[in-house]
């Protein structure tokens, strides 16, 4: 293992270790054996049909929130690459009109992007 590797993961290790260590004295200190996972199988769709519908509701509820205060700048930059996909011929010979082009493009991706880690957070 290099020691730029090891160097850029110290966060993530020592967080890690940490854990660890917490859910060990967490366990010594409630004197708890460990989980009992004796489900049948027969019983797993109720036990999960909960977290699906949670799942469910959460999904819809970060849509609704993000949609309306990010689709205008998505549209926008849409219609921006719309406009210069017109003008352009096919396929864009100049430079400068694939660089526009590629520009526009890339503005829309980084917008995009930007609104997925948003509603992943």
């Amino acid at each position: 293992m290099s020691s730029t590797v090891t160097r850029g993961n110290w966060p993530l290790l020592v967080a890690g270790g940490l854990a660890v260590v917490g859910v060990a004295a967490f366990c010594l200190f409630m004197r708890w054996d460990g989980l009992s996972l004796t489900v049948k199988l027969t019983d797993l769709t109720g036990l999960l049909a909960p977290l699906a519908f949670a799942a469910t509701v959460i999904e819809r509820a970060v849509e609704i929130l993000i949609s309306p205060w990010r689709d205008a700048g998505a549209s926008k930059l849409e219609n921006e690459l719309a406009a210069i996909k017109a003008k352009l011929p096919h396929p864009p010979i100049e430079a400068e009109d694939v660089a526009e082009l590629k520009a526009a493009s890339d503005a829309l991706d980084e917008y995009r992007g930007h609104t997925q880690k948003l509603a992943f957070a």
